[in-house]
């Protein structure tokens, strides 16, 4: 089973359409999904804006891993199958067929380990495509699953450049290497040898400001990794660099995984950090690399009204050549240019990773 994330950058930024739209173009191929998601989504109408907003229509026949509370308020009739024992402010997350097409209320697991049991239990109903409905401020257990598609748009700003400029530094992020075949992961901050031995801090995995100073202070000549598997500030990260200095050439900062850096949400930020190790001579790269598909975006945004919001738009075109120019992985507007490009690269990707025969297959 693939397993597809889909991250909005902020609400109203169309990962719900983009979503739709995947599952689309795998019916037409004849090709079943499953879907979940990571906290809540789904609601009729925004609950910031007020505006409504495209709520997750579900085919009959895929497979589903909702909150039970979430059934009573769904338009789709599912036929729960599994108890997860998974517990949400929901109900328990249960694994059920969609019985009768219709819009899907959604709230799923919240932590990593809860979307990596929901997800292996989807993966025995024999659905050879799985999406992860996520937002940048809940990404981290999005680690778990295969590849991920970034949705972004005006609704996260009206700035052309600057809504660009980020996506290009997420795009970055997910395009930084993973380690070499053998190379583990430590369960807590650690520094690594040539020869494999490992200096392990009683501190944990997050990296907090003692613990940097203190994995800054102990960095020698023999060191060749810092091991770095939880979530980490760009305060304490800063700290890191600057304490190792002069020391990096030669040794590589190993990050747990890109949801990991982006949990803390500024991409441009973390970009220009990790560009500080590589101009002291070191080098960076993911333990759990996550490939980034491609990059929706949304012209879309809420504006305010003389009583309410209201909808607008900025300009679509813009907008698309604007990221388009910052990020090497395809952009594609979903309100322009509907599914299709999209059911390529998630179907080709698919095939690629030896799930199916190909499209359709």
């Amino acid at each position: 089973m693939l397993t597809l994330g889909i991250a909005g950058t902020a609400k109203n930024t169309g990962k719900t359409t983009t979503a739709t739209l995947v599952m689309a173009q795998a019916l037409r191929r004849g090709i079943s999904t499953g879907l979940t998601g990571i906290g809540f989504d789904g609601e009729e109408l925004d609950n910031v804006t007020g505006l409504p907003k495209p709520r997750i229509l579900v085919e009959r026949g895929t497979w589903v891993a909702v909150a039970e509370g979430c059934l009573a308020v769904s338009e789709a009739r599912v036929e729960p199958a599994v108890r997860s024992g998974v517990k949400t402010p929901l109900g328990e997350v249960v694994i059920g067929e969609v019985r009768t097409r219709g819009r899907l209320t959604l709230a799923g697991p919240n932590k990593r380990r809860e979307l990596r049991l929901v997800l292996d239990l989807l993966a025995k109903t024999d659905c050879p495509l799985c999406l992860v409905d996520g937002a940048l401020n809940r990404i981290v257990p999005m680690v778990e699953t295969d590849a991920l598609i970034l949705a972004t748009g005006a609704a996260r700003t009206t700035d052309l450049d600057r809504l660009a400029a980020e996506a290009g530094a997420v795009a970055a992020l997910f395009a930084l290497p993973g380690v070499p075949e053998g190379v583990l992961m430590p369960p807590v901050i650690a520094l690594g040898t040539a020869d494999g031995r490992l200096e392990q801090f009683s501190q944990g995995s997050l990296l907090e400001t003692g613990a940097a100073r203190s994995v800054a202070e102990r960095v020698s000549k023999a060191t060749t990794a810092i091991f770095l598997p939880g979530i980490a500030t760009e305060q304490c990260l800063a700290e890191l660099i600057e304490g190792i200095g002069p020391r990096w050439p030669g040794k590589a900062l190993v990050l747990a995984s890109v949801p990991h850096i982006l949990a803390f949400g500024r991409p441009r930020e973390f970009g220009g950090l990790l560009d500080a190790v590589r101009g002291y001579g070191g080098s960076v790269a993911v333990y759990r690399p996550l490939p980034l598909l491609a990059v929706t975006v949304n012209p879309f945004h809420p504006e305010a009204g003389p009583q309410t919001m209201r909808p607008a738009y900025v300009d679509a075109i813009a907008l698309e050549k604007a990221v388009r120019e910052k990020v090497a992985v395809p952009v594609i507007d979903v309100a322009r240019s509907g599914g299709g490009r999209l059911g390529e690269i998630v179907l080709g990707q698919r095939k690629e990773s030896g799930d199916g025969e190909g499209i359709g297959g």
